[in-house]
């Protein structure tokens, strides 16, 4: 069985942050949604337990979550999925079912 990366947690991750709405945020987490002014964060401006979102790029938006997760809840993350991570599948033309495909090589697993 194949072991879940680091990065794959992290891009998990990434996609449930922006999924979660309730999270409180001392700073607006998207830019220019309230008419706020891009002002990129300087390294002195963070210690390094505080998170806090840097934009990487405007057009696609991407941002990086830093210190999202502390290192033991990745692993812990980890340990939820790990067990579940199997083959990703690719829908059948022909019949609309889910099939295995020999070019799909990507594995994956969900936390419900």
């Amino acid at each position: 069985m194949r072991r879940v990366s680091q990065y794959q947690c992290i891009a998990f991750l990434l996609a449930l942050v922006l999924a979660c709405a309730g999270l409180e945020h001392t700073e607006e987490p998207f830019i220019g949604w309230k008419g706020e002014t891009y002002r990129p964060r300087q390294p002195q401006d963070t210690q390094d337990d505080k998170q806090w979102i840097e934009t990487i790029s405007w057009r696609p938006r991407a941002y990086i979550f830093h210190n999202f997760l502390t290192l033991e809840e990745v692993e812990h993350m980890k340990g939820l999925v790990e067990h579940q991570v199997a083959r990703s599948f690719v829908v059948d033309t022909k019949t609309g079912h889910s099939k295995l495909d020999p070019i799909r090589t990507s594995h994956g697993a969900a936390i419900m």
